[in-house]
């Protein structure tokens, strides 16, 4: 099709006319119901001209000339040229609507109009979408229901008070509980101040996002979160659909101060600014949430990873050596165990002596304890070591961050959180301790584990402290795991907020529970739905075990778990080659639309699967011929040609198009594949 609009007709192909403007039985059966050609004519052209539009013209005959010509030829008129007689009699073409409206279940404009108005203003408030989306959605709406569509004025009115309705909607959400401070805040983000030589608008100042990855870095990101917070839009746009804000802060996002102040009426212009600001919170909490990750993953962690990794260089001759002394004196136990279990320790130590005097023993011991403590297995503990020495990193901006950003946490991360903005408050807060050290009795010694233990609690600190760097770094290792892990979030974030923010709970999620739950086809309470699950899965996993042996590929251990072992392929047996091939000999030949034919002989349910897209009953007869001629045109990739026969109704090819059009589907297919799989699993062959 091509040039077809709203209420238009296109120009059409051949193949389109056979697919759109086929007249199936039940067509027939109400048109030769008029005597005259030109009633016949006409009759049948509003038939197809609803079907296809959606609507009845004002005038019947205003349809392209093939489509007329193709309608008389399966009517069998010769001159379509009289169809002109059929609006000399007004009400004629009337009465005839109205039967095919009756006729065909067809709902009248006026019916629907109120609940379209409604789920009109439903979907500018939700989606924003423009005019053609919105009027494209009404018409499938409206289609849906079987409806006939109005004029295009009327739908215009309807979709454009709809969208004035949502948008009014929308600024009244976003400006009405504003306080006077945020307005007059607002308003001043337009203004332009000089700044030095280029007079730049205080919201061009903030949109501006891109910060290098340093502590100096973070600190302006900080900043630049804590000015537009300051601004003081602490607003729950939590009813406000996402889209409908992003939409409408996108344009205060990209148009300069002198657009936006020229933004009539004052109220939209508010509205805009107010998303804008929401909008760039998030934002801003993203570039500050990133940054840290960046921080702590490129300056802390790699960082500190290298130079362990060089100490560990460093270490490696000393705990070589002395380990070396250490494995000789075990060595020799271990061979005089096996060899005499009943000699003395001091035969023992003698032979030991012989390798590896007393005082290297004891040498190697201890340098073996200070390179390398108890709870520093591998040297690990290095690596920590070198993070903690890297406070200075962190100090900058850790208690601006902890004072700015807005966090919330779950069960398993309120603990850090809430120590880590006692730590915020610790940095800064002066007290008779020196630098190095913090107030023991204002930390969390639950969140302080492993190798942390021997830096924080350092050998040699002030009573009633601990080491100020290491329970630093200790405790922001900790937070950075639990931000990524969600853990910890941050709600005003789009990127590190809570996943579970956006799931519906309480009053929201009674409201769409119902409609979900049937969407779904799923019941309310879902415990008896688990229960069979568990069940059938249960059951099938012990018949399976049961099954299984120990020389099989496969086994089930003491603890339940499934263990495969490497299949071999075997060679097919001379007999098993054998049969196939006189099987193939007995099968015989048959051509692949006579086997589906009598597949669909033997099971009823597939033909009777193809319903029509209105989903009435067959409209057409012999079925059966035109869905199995459609299903081997598309299995075997040939067309309709080769499946075509002139002389049989069922297998023309305007038949074969409009069948394909209307009966063949997905969801149709799918019904039918039902129903060979439930008679394959009735042959006795299939079962055995």
């Amino acid at each position: 099709m091509t040039d077809e609009g709203y209420g238009r007709f296109g120009s059409y192909s051949r193949v389109e006319l056979e697919r759109f403007f086929y007249l199936d039985d039940e067509d027939r059966r109400l048109i030769a119901a008029r005597r005259r050609d030109y009633n016949r004519l006409g009759f049948a052209l509003q038939m197809v001209t609803v079907r296809h539009l959606g609507m009845f013209l004002a005038d019947p005959l205003d349809v392209p000339a093939e489509v007329v010509a193709y309608v008389a030829e399966q009517l069998d008129i010769a001159d379509p040229a009289c169809v002109k007689s059929y609006v000399d009699r007004e009400k004629t073409k009337l009465e005839h609507a109205w039967e095919i409206q009756r006729e065909y279940g067809l709902v009248a404009f006026a019916e629907v109009e109120a609940e379209l108005s409604a789920w009109i203003a439903d979907q500018s408030w939700m989606t924003g979408d423009g005019p053609k989306a919105i009027s494209d959605g009404a018409v499938a709406w409206l289609r849906e229901r079987q409806a006939l569509l109005p004029g295009i004025t009327t739908l215009e009115r309807l979709v454009g008070e709809g969208r004035k309705t949502a948008d009014r909607r929308l600024s009244a959400q976003l400006t009405q509980r504003l306080p006077a401070t945020a307005k007059t805040a607002l308003r001043a983000l337009l203004s332009s101040p000089v700044n030095g030589k280029v007079r730049i608008s205080e919201l061009e100042r903030l949109r501006k996002g891109v910060f290098r990855p340093t502590s100096k870095g973070m600190v302006t990101a900080v900043a630049r979160l804590s000015d537009l917070l300051g601004i003081g839009v602490d607003l729950d746009v939590t009813r406000v659909p996402p889209r409908r804000l992003i939409g409408l802060a996108t344009y205060g996002l990209s148009s300069k101060a002198a657009q936006l102040r020229r933004l009539e009426p004052p109220e939209y212009r508010l509205a805009v600014l107010v998303a804008t600001v929401k909008v760039l919170i998030g934002r801003a909490t993203d570039d500050v949430l990133k940054l840290f990750d960046l921080l702590m993953v490129t300056d802390l962690y790699s960082k500190a990873e290298r130079e362990s990794k060089g100490e560990k260089l460093r270490r490696y001759p000393r705990v070589s050596r002395h380990a070396g002394k250490l494995a000789g004196a075990v060595k020799v136990l271990l061979e005089m165990t096996e060899v005499g279990p009943e000699l003395s320790l001091e035969m023992i130590w003698d032979h030991i002596e012989n390798a590896v005097t007393k005082s290297e023993l004891r040498r190697a011991v201890a340098a073996i304890n200070e390179l390398v403590p108890v709870d520093d297995a591998e040297l690990s503990g290095q690596r920590l070591e070198e993070l903690a020495g890297r406070l200075a990193t962190v100090r900058t901006f850790l208690p601006p961050m902890m004072r700015v950003v807005e966090f919330g946490a779950s069960t398993e991360g309120a603990a850090v959180l809430a120590a880590t903005k006692t730590l915020g408050e610790l940095v800064t807060t002066k007290t008779k301790l020196s630098a190095t050290w913090l107030d023991a009795r204002k930390v969390d010694h639950d969140l302080i584990g492993g190798a942390w233990k021997r830096l924080v609690y350092r050998d040699g600190r002030p009573p009633e402290t601990v080491d100020r760097a290491a329970y630093t770094l200790c405790l922001l290792e900790q937070f950075h795991r639990h931000l990524k892990q969600r853990n910890i979030f941050a709600p005003h974030s789009s990127r590190w907020r809570d996943p579970r923010a956006q799931l519906l709970s309480g009053v929201a999620w009674e409201r769409t529970r119902e409609v979900g739950m049937n969407a779904l086809n799923l019941p309310t309470d879902p415990a008896a739905l688990l229960a069979d699950h568990a069940a059938a899965v249960d059951t099938a996993y012990r018949q399976v075990a049961a099954r299984l042996d120990g020389d099989g590929p496969a086994s089930v251990d003491e603890d339940g778990k499934l263990h495969l072992a490497a299949l071999e392929a075997v060679p097919d047996p001379p007999s098993l080659t054998e049969l196939r091939r006189r099987v193939e000999r007995m099968l015989p030949e048959v051509d692949l639309p006579e086997m589906v034919l009598e597949v669909m002989s033997w099971v009823p349910g597939f033909t009777e699967a193809f319903v029509h897209a209105s989903g009435n009953d067959a409209r057409v007869a012999d079925l059966g011929l035109s869905v199995a001629a459609v299903l081997c045109g598309h299995a075997m990739n040939v067309g309709f040609k080769p499946v075509t026969s002139p002389g049989v109704p069922a297998l023309t090819r305007d038949r074969l198009h409009h069948v394909d059009q209307h009966y063949v589907r997905l969801e149709t297919m799918s019904t039918a594949n039902v129903a060979l799989i439930e008679a394959q699993a009735r042959v006795p062959l299939a079962r055995t």
